[in-house]
């Protein structure tokens, strides 16, 4: 997620952002909030992308 560290105001373009905990809270932010879980067909949708970003965060930040 490289590309994270390019968007200005972001944990992850600061040289010691928390790059991990900000993708985990977008993660969480799909699952909390109705209108971005839509995005993903509804809250299991939701959950299984906040799942998906726990565990690539898990493992490469």
């Amino acid at each position: 997620m490289q590309w994270l560290a390019a968007i200005p105001g972001t944990p992850a373009a600061a040289p010691d952002g928390d790059t991990r905990g900000y993708v985990i809270g977008l993660g969480e932010m799909y699952v909390a909030d109705p209108r971005f879980a839509a995005n993903y067909g509804g809250a299991q949708g939701a959950e299984l992308v906040r799942d998906a970003l726990r565990e690539y965060a898990r493992a490469h930040l």
